[in-house]
């Protein structure tokens, strides 16, 4: 699984970055949205730049550097090698 890179953390969170980084991760956007305690909606809005990103670039790449380690982990659990 490809990693969020650390750089990311400073850079300005754009739509088409939030949806490679999504796709990065092997998420739809409901399973984005579960994960970041929002709706399908809203990340399909920011995703389509019909809606400004709500959060800090920081704590949004913090939330999906933690997703992306928790689907690690359940992966290694379930003996899929990442």
């Amino acid at each position: 699984m490809p990693r969020i890179k650390h750089s990311e953390a400073g850079a300005e969170w754009t739509p088409e970055r939030l949806r490679a980084c999504r796709a990065r991760l092997g998420m739809t956007q409901a399973e984005l949205a579960q994960r970041l305690g929002t709706t399908n909606i809203a990340i399909s809005r920011w995703e389509n730049s019909q809606a400004p990103l709500p959060m800090h670039a920081r704590m949004l790449t913090l939330a999906l550097q933690a997703l992306e380690s928790e689907l690690e982990e359940r992966a290694r659990a379930e003996g899929v090698i990442v």
